[in-house]
């Protein structure tokens, strides 16, 4: 097995702010990545203050990025924008984290001066004007592109003043898109969600390939008639109340009151609350398993988040043989390169 002190099968390579001027980490350790769907992602590592490629110049916070390589398969990119360095007799080292480009939007604004409106509008093309247009601003590029708008809905919606990665968020409520920014800087809708149906082929069994596994089936967050309340006050104000009368005659009544003061659109409104209805109608059974990595017939590259593949785990008072959701893909690499790897996961 290769190891990270030598030739190593993932690559943790730094740029420069414009991405260029490369220079390869052979003796990071520690070396983590997180994916995540509709997610930034991150990427941290530690490397000894003393390696000659641990520069202040190399390590600059808002600026270095940092692209990670499961052999020639660019898995993750993002910029460094945590650097903790600390130092005692025994040693000195760095911790850094690289967050993806997605995050970035969190600190982009769309109607900061003006009010924008989109009438009668797609979805995915509503995302991809937002992006672009905060690209498009001084300093503003983050070398984001255009890729596959898949068709959602048709929206008609006016931002005033608000946080664009909150805005792409109630997208995904409004009209059931999800996104993706990938690892080479590409922006792709999906519709009506990202993935594929892998369970053929995609198996995790406990016993077998599942190394732990945790499972949780949480009643309290249950939510079966939802009152959304829009724009506006009193006789003005913007309400949708929706229900899911089977789950009630399974669970019985609870309510609840969402608030998107922000959402002046009926329709808007409306998919937003019956996105959340969807998501909380029933206990939802959530399940994280941790997996072998590279050592079992299922390798990282057979799935990534949004894919359906199937669990099985069967235990004297506990079995189960179901379908799930990845949402959450965790790697940590050993300095041997064994991957450890989490899936945070959904029942479909």
């Amino acid at each position: 097995m290769s190891n990270v002190y030598g030739k190593s099968n993932w690559i943790f390579e730094i740029r420069d702010q414009n991405g260029e001027n490369r220079v390869r980490l052979t003796a990071a350790n520690n070396r983590k990545v997180v994916r995540g769907l509709n997610s930034a992602g991150q990427a941290s590592f530690t490397i000894d203050l003393n390696d000659e490629k641990a520069t202040q110049a190399n390590l600059r916070e808002g600026r270095s990025q940092l692209y990670v390589y499961r052999g020639s398969t660019l898995y993750f990119s993002g910029k460094i924008m945590i650097v903790e360095r600390t130092g005692d007799e025994a040693s000195q080292k760095a911790n850094v984290t690289a967050l993806g480009w997605l995050w970035f939007f969190e600190k982009r604004i769309i109607g900061k001066t003006a009010d924008v409106t989109y009438t009668t509008t797609d979805a995915g093309a509503i995302a991809w004007g937002i992006i672009n247009t905060s690209q498009n601003k001084t300093y503003g590029s983050l070398g984001i592109t255009q890729g596959t708008i898949q068709t959602s809905q048709n929206l008609s919606l006016t931002y005033t003043r608000q946080k664009i990665r909150q805005a792409l968020d109630d997208l995904i409520s409004q009209a059931g898109i999800e996104f993706e920014i990938t690892p080479d800087k590409i922006f792709n809708v999906y519709y009506p969600k990202k993935g594929s149906d892998r369970t053929a082929t995609v198996k995790f069994k406990y016993p077998g390939n599942i190394k732990s596994w945790r499972s949780l089936s949480d009643g309290t967050t249950v939510i079966n008639d939802i009152l959304a309340l829009g724009q506006g006050t009193g006789a003005e104000e913007l309400t949708a109340d929706v229900e899911d009368t089977g789950t009630k005659n399974v669970f019985g009544l609870f309510e609840d009151v969402a608030s998107f003061k922000d959402v002046d659109n009926q329709t808007a409104l409306t998919n937003m609350a019956n996105y959340f209805l969807s998501l909380r109608k029933a206990p939802r059974l959530t399940l994280d398993i941790e997996v072998h990595g590279n050592n079992e017939t299922v390798e990282i590259t057979d799935y990534v988040e949004g894919d359906t593949v199937r669990i099985e785990i069967k235990h004297t008072n506990y079995t189960l043989t179901q379908d799930f959701r990845i949402f959450e893909i965790h790697v940590d690499i050993g300095d041997d390169d064994k991957e450890t790897v989490r899936l945070v996961t959904a029942l479909v």
